[in-house]
């Protein structure tokens, strides 16, 4: 047998190729084997990789076109933004850092309004009129329901609601004598028989209203 070297491979008389035993990282033995001529082991072989993750990985990391100062300028800015955070500096307080946060945004929200304010005009302002008032009704005078009443309109009320129950006692009347009503009930008799003191009353206020009014 002839030891190719290299790889270890063992190449004997008769032209087979072998792979003597070896040792595995985690201590287990691999068996020896016969390969065939040009083998390549797995371990050897070339990962298969995309071809997007080619372009990923051969993409610059920087801007084309850089010079060679502005690249390492561009380089340590890099490193400043990684490593630089509001949180890893030392001794500063909750207020300090809130405080902070809240210029950079009123800074950055000033630089943004200045630039629109150059590629934009200000719509002028304008107010809105109001129309006009229109103009109140008149309210009419209302008469006061508490005006005083005269005598004279306390009796002519009361001469009123008289001639009024007189009207109902010569209605019942009419019902009576035309049949209409033929078993009238006691109350309603009553009522009729005390016309005549009705009509005395009323003759004695109106004789009283004439002579408040003379």
């Amino acid at each position: 047998m002839a030891d190719t070297g290299g790889d270890h491979r063992i190449l004997t008389k008769a032209g087979e190729t072998f792979i003597p035993a070896s040792q595995r990282p985690d201590g287990s033995w691999r068996k020896e084997r016969r390969v065939k001529t040009g083998y390549i082991p797995q371990e050897e072989q070339p990962k298969y990789e995309s071809k997007g993750r080619q372009m990923a990985r051969e993409m610059p990391t920087y801007p084309i076109g850089l010079a060679p100062d502005q690249l390492a300028e561009h380089v340590a800015a890099l490193g400043r933004n990684q490593k630089t955070t509001m949180k890893s500096i030392p001794g500063l307080s909750a207020e300090s850092i809130d405080a902070a946060r809240a210029s950079a945004s009123q800074s950055s929200s000033s630089g943004s309004k200045k630039k629109r304010g150059k590629g934009q005009a200000t719509p002028a302002s304008f107010t809105m009129e109001s129309p006009a008032a229109a103009p109140k009704k008149p309210v009419a005078a209302v008469a006061s329901a508490n005006a005083a009443i005269t005598p004279e309109d306390h009796i002519t009320k009361k001469i009123r609601n008289l001639q009024k129950k007189l009207a109902d006692i010569d209605a019942l009347q009419e019902r009576i004598d035309s049949g209409q009503l033929k078993q009238p009930e006691k109350t309603q008799l009553d009522k009729i028989q005390r016309r005549p003191e009705i009509q005395s009353e009323i003759d004695s206020l109106q004789n009283e209203l004439e002579q408040l009014t003379v």
